[in-house]
């Protein structure tokens, strides 16, 4: 934008139209312009944003990447649920560093590209092979069957299962977490 509120200056077209066009404040568009006089192309790009540095360098960050994506089981929790919480205190215990749950939402998501995500339920006994053996071969029967006027009833035993509770956790933009155990009655 500050480009092209430039070329828009130096071809005679006014501060408040600049503004109005390019959606900005005409104070911007002025401070720009000055910028510009002074500086040159060099003094209008943007800059880097400020605040506090990092309490963790580059390599301890990635080394915490390596250590989240190993999972929270293998540091010891019992779900391989990473909550802000644990990473924490996995950070303070790794790292000697103490980070707020605010600093360490920051830290996924900016660093690392990590957001918060529901995951997916999967049975330990689940077969991977012959359900995609039943997609292949036994539901297109079904399907056959459905399209000919047959109604369909798929039934199974309903009970108390022991199961987790599944809560968000925090992972990798675009891979879903995997939550998996154990559908037992008991």
């Amino acid at each position: 934008r500050r480009r092209q509120a430039i070329v828009m200056l130096h071809s005679g077209k006014t501060f408040r139209h600049v503004a109005e066009k390019l959606n900005a404040s005409l104070s911007s568009v002025v401070r720009w312009f000055q910028t510009y006089r002074e500086k040159g192309q060099k003094g209008i790009r943007s800059q880097a944003r400020w605040g506090r540095p990092s309490l963790l360098d580059e390599s301890q960050k990635a080394g915490l990447k390596k250590l989240l994506l190993q999972g929270a089981a293998s540091a010891g929790h019992a779900t391989d649920i990473w909550t802000l919480k644990r990473i924490s205190k996995l950070i303070r215990i790794k790292f000697g560093v103490d980070y707020t749950h605010v600093g360490v939402w920051k830290l996924l998501r900016h660093n690392f590209g990590w957001s918060c995500q529901k995951p997916e339920k999967r049975a330990l006994q689940r077969n991977e092979k012959a359900i995609a053996e039943w997609k292949s071969k036994t539901w297109p029967s079904i399907k056959k069957a459905q399209k000919l006027g047959a109604h369909l009833a798929f039934l199974d035993e309903s009970g108390f299962l022991l199961i987790p509770l599944v809560r968000r956790t925090c992972a990798p933009v675009g891979k879903t977490p995997i939550l998996r155990h154990s559908y037992r009655h008991e």
